[in-house]
């Protein structure tokens, strides 16, 4: 059982006009026996940003999901399916589901699908590289991980995204 929560601040401005909320996330995951995952998370919740006259309410979503994961004989490859059912406050439920395939849990092949209609291509894809093998253990370092993601949104442009994360 895993919990864990944030509070943050978030500042607008438009032209001359400046607005700030604080709002909240927090999120719960449990992980049950035969590699079962369960999660539930609720982001920007909270206050309303203020321009001159009127106040607006933070664009929140709450989203369930559920994980399996399948290996492979000595774990050799790892298969894990994942299906999200998202609600945003501002449209009606959508679904995302995901593919991710770790062979010998060094390189990540990840692929993804939406049913989100208006936000470009429905299907986005990405891989990962895990260098936590290769370190040594008695080190300050203990291990160096890269990702990479990308997401078409149509009319907005595509987001090709770079993650690096040091372990130690």
């Amino acid at each position: 059982f895993s919990a864990g929560g944030s509070v943050k601040k978030i500042s607008e401005e438009l032209a001359v006009e400046s607005s700030s909320a604080y709002a909240f996330d927090a999120g719960l995951t449990l992980i049950l026996p035969h590699h079962f995952h369960i999660g539930v998370s609720a982001l920007n919740f909270g206050g309303k940003v203020k321009f001159v006259q009127e106040a607006y309410s933070l664009p929140s979503s709450l989203r369930f999901g559920l994980a399996k994961d399948f290996h492979t004989v000595n774990d050799i490859m790892v298969f894990t399916v994942a299906s999200d059912i998202v609600k945003y406050s501002d449209r009606e439920y959508l679904s995302a589901t995901g593919l991710e395939v770790d062979v010998m849990k060094m390189f990540q092949l990840r692929v993804g699908y939406k049913t989100q209609k208006d936000s470009g291509s429905r299907v986005s894809g990405g891989f990962g590289l895990n260098f936590d093998r290769l370190a040594d253990k008695n080190s300050f370092l203990r291990g160096a991980r890269v990702d990479y993601s990308y997401i078409d949104y149509g009319a907005l442009g595509t987001t090709n995204r770079l993650g690096v994360q040091f372990i130690w």
